[in-house]
């Protein structure tokens, strides 16, 4: 007589069914069956900071779109005014590996990246230069990102901020402020005079000058000079004024 225990019936049964499984699904994974495990490439960074020239970067093979950060440069300040920061403009680019990009850096005193330039009378300052990416060696018109740089003081006043879609206007504590204007999307900042406005690209002169930028800010008298605006040809992630200290800066992530 054929003798069995029913516990072991039912114990061979699961075995073998799991058994079953397992060789119809080959090996298993025993994961959180909600996380995701596809293989992600880590995320690389190149920065670039003031040299008072162009600097390179070469698309690598493999990427078609880069995130890029610009942050103009603050603008010149004095003992009696601190100086305005700069804007900093994020968005996403899209690119062709092996194509060659140029980044200007703008700086805070020098006016390098189209900072204007202040009088050489009485508390003048020097607007901050813009900082950019740009496709074509030397030419303003092929910038796809700038970020704003802010306007300078003078004796009556703050500059403005860099940044925005429109750059800040300067402050004035009284005389008889003149200019001062942010950059726009499609003009530069208004100065006292037209000779003193801003332009694509580039601040405007003046006791205060203004910030360099996608359009530069205008010059001031009796008033701060106005910041440069920001620019993106892609998608603009965040668009921020006066956010950043000192030069410029330029972060590119792929």
């Amino acid at each position: 007589m054929l003798l069995f225990n029913v516990n072991h019936v039912y114990f061979i049964f699961a075995l073998s069914l799991l058994l079953v499984k397992t060789l119809a699904l080959g090996d298993v994974d025993f994961v959180n069956p909600t996380e995701d495990h596809s293989m992600s490439r880590r995320l690389d960074t190149v920065s670039f900071t003031y040299t008072g020239a162009e600097e390179t970067m070469v698309v690598p093979t493999g990427v078609d779109s880069v995130t890029v950060t610009a942050c103009g440069a603050a603008g010149q300040g004095r003992s009696n005014y601190d100086a305005a920061d700069g804007g900093c403009i994020t968005c996403t680019i899209t690119v062709t590996a092996g194509d060659t990009y140029y980044a200007v850096v703008g700086h805070q005193t020098n006016g390098y990246g189209g900072g204007g330039q202040g009088s050489s009378m009485g508390e003048s300052c020097n607007g901050g230069g813009g900082t950019d990416v740009r496709s074509t060696s030397g030419d303003l018109n092929s910038r796809i990102v700038v970020g704003g740089g802010a306007g300078g003081c003078n004796g009556k006043g703050k500059g403005g901020v860099g940044g925005g879609l429109i750059g800040g206007n300067g402050e004035t504590s009284g005389g008889t402020p003149q200019g001062g204007n942010g950059g726009t999307q499609s003009a530069g900042g208004a100065g006292r005079s037209a000779s003193k406005n801003g332009a694509f690209g580039l601040g405007g002169n003046d006791y205060g000058a203004g910030g360099g930028g996608w359009y530069g800010g205008g010059g001031g008298s009796d008033i701060g000079a106005g910041g440069g605006s920001s620019y993106c040809s892609g998608t603009i992630v965040t668009n921020l004024q006066g956010t950043n200290t000192g030069n410029g800066y330029i972060d590119i992530v792929y």
